[in-house]
């Protein structure tokens, strides 16, 4: 029986393996293979991987630093692919991914808003992940090491705002995937920026 750490790798390999064939055979977003067949960029495939994480508990999960989630002991949770697959929390956003952008200048901002259905229930989470690939720096280099540092940042409507990975209005100057979660109410508006 394998189990435990030593076999998280290859699993989670497997299971963005099925990921990025779900994308290349087309199922996307309609469930339907052929419908639109596309490439994934690899960011994209370890946003979803992380968008799916689930709070782990028990003995060991979250060490000293059980307050922070992500922690360095179960990092963004455990990776749950029937989130992805479930119609309720589905991979599918109405918009124009065709508009998004591929590159980003320096200064440059992006806004993007969602709004909750009034069917879904209180509480029901609503998560944002920004992620992307960063160049490697100099070898040698020390301190902060992100070339890209990218900072993600939701405000609901009622002027709360939501700040990714450990929730410091500081924002994540050290890594290159920024997760926020929200415990979002029907007909709520958060805006992404």
């Amino acid at each position: 029986e394998n189990f435990g750490t030593s076999m998280s790798t290859p699993i989670v390999a497997g299971l963005v393996a099925l990921v990025q064939q779900y994308f290349n055979d087309g199922y996307y977003p309609t469930g339907v293979a052929g419908a639109n067949p596309l490439v994934p960029m690899g960011a994209a495939l370890k946003a979803l991987i992380v968008i799916s994480g689930q709070y782990l508990t028990g003995a060991g999960a979250n060490g000293a630093n059980s307050a922070t989630f992500p922690n360095y002991n179960q990092g963004f949770g455990f990776v749950h692919m029937a989130f992805m697959a479930d119609p309720d929390t589905s991979l599918y956003v109405d918009g124009d991914y065709a508009a998004m952008p591929t590159a980003v200048a320096v200064n440059d901002t992006f806004t993007y808003t969602f709004e909750i259905n009034n069917g879904t229930a209180p509480g029901t989470e609503f998560r944002i992940v920004l992620c992307w690939h960063d160049p490697p720096a100099i070898t040698d280099a020390t301190g902060l090491l992100l070339i890209n540092d990218l900072d993600l940042v939701v405000a609901a409507d009622d002027g709360t705002m939501y700040y990714p990975n450990f929730g410091s209005p500081v924002g994540d100057h050290i890594n290159n995937v920024e997760r926020v979660v929200v415990a979002a109410d029907p007909g709520a508006i958060y805006t992404a920026t």
